[in-house]
């Protein structure tokens, strides 16, 4: 095994151990009910996921082994859905896809002919990273791999009739998810909004509400740089 290899398989393992830590995160938090978990029962193999790669980067000048390996190599899915019971309105979401995943189900990125045609071939060339299934937003994260690295992340949600392109990387929206559990709406942290208008208000309440109690829930993340973010959007 060449040591590329070797050191994309040890970022995958740990990245894998992290989201199943933040899994049981939420499970052993007395204040947080889960309405809904599953685990895929055991993360691709290197080959699987080297041919998911060349499946996705058809003309192959993406050079997707080198820049997103080790982002995608977790199990097929982690999902789960849950609710404070200390907020009523808080809660969260992720359904986290592995490269292998993604690959095979392009259909978990919908399609929208509401939006302009641009914005529908933007959509068509995403690969769903985070899904929000169980909780009814109709909401998708994916990565664009129409260009070379650094690759766009984008954020839809079809009944917020949304389409955003946020400002982090695969790995960040990854980091992310596990310092905010999936919150509701965190994505729109890395969005052109403003948390003044009236369809984001509450969104913005809600986030407040996590930075106000996730620092003492979860210590060893570093909320700073989100509440830096949450309050440039007020």
């Amino acid at each position: 095994m060449k040591d590329r290899e070797r050191a994309a398989m040890q970022d995958a393992d740990d990245l894998e151990r992290r989201f199943l830590r933040a899994v049981r995160e939420l499970r052993e938090e007395v204040n947080v009910r889960i309405e809904y978990e599953y685990v895929s029962p055991s993360a691709a193999t290197s080959e699987e996921v080297d041919l998911a790669l060349r499946e996705l980067d058809e003309n192959g000048r993406l050079h997707l082994e080198s820049a997103l390996h080790h982002q995608f190599f977790v199990p097929r899915e982690v999902h789960v859905l849950w609710e404070s019971e200390g907020h009523q309105a808080l809660g969260g979401e992720f359904q986290l896809h592995s490269t292998v995943d993604s690959a095979s189900h392009p259909e978990y990125v919908p399609t929208d002919v509401n939006l302009k045609p641009r914005r529908q071939k933007i959509l068509s060339e995403l690969r769903a990273i985070d899904s929000l299934s169980q909780s009814g937003m109709g909401a998708v994260a994916g990565v664009r791999l129409s260009a070379e690295p650094p690759f766009e992340m984008w954020y839809y949600s079809k009944t917020e009739r949304m389409f955003q392109k946020l400002n982090l990387s695969p790995s960040g929206y990854l980091e992310t998810v596990l310092a905010t559990k999936g919150t509701t709406g965190w994505q729109y942290l890395f969005a052109d909004v403003d948390f003044r208008d009236s369809w984001l208000e509450e969104v913005g309440s809600n986030l407040q509400t996590m930075l106000e109690t996730f620092p003492t829930l979860f210590p060893e993340y570093d909320y700073e740089p989100l509440r830096a973010r949450l309050e440039a959007r007020l």
